[in-house]
């Protein structure tokens, strides 16, 4: 049993009405994706321009805003200072057999994602 109350004979059924669902979704939003990339592709040309002028001041931004470890806001743009840790599961798992108490750090935070696909 999957869960308390849904078997995978409920999980089946679900995961064909959603590809139902995705599928009119699809059939229905098609001809407005084909617009929205007309003219995402019309407003690239016009900008490409001005796009190449703020990645090439994005790439030097960036490592000064890192070294200030700051936030920075000007009138029509904020660049936001992101402290992101990164810890080396690998290495962690491995003390984790010499340190059994590592372990208790340890939580599994699984998710679940939707992604329509084609067919």
């Amino acid at each position: 049993m999957l869960m308390a109350d849904a078997t995978l004979e409920d999980l089946r059924k679900w995961l064909s009405d959603l590809s139902t669902l995705s599928q009119e979704w699809q059939q229905l939003a098609a001809p407005y994706q084909t617009q929205i990339k007309t003219l995402e592709a019309e407003m690239d040309q016009k900008t490409a321009h001005l796009q190449f002028q703020i990645e090439t001041l994005q790439s030097l931004v960036k490592p000064a805003i890192i070294t200030l470890k700051q936030t920075q806001k000007v009138p029509y743009l904020t660049v936001t200072y992101v402290k992101k840790p990164f810890w080396d599961t690998e290495k962690l798992f491995e003390m984790a057999r010499e340190v059994p108490a590592i372990m208790q750090a340890y939580e599994d935070r699984s998710t679940v994602q939707f992604r329509k696909t084609g067919h």
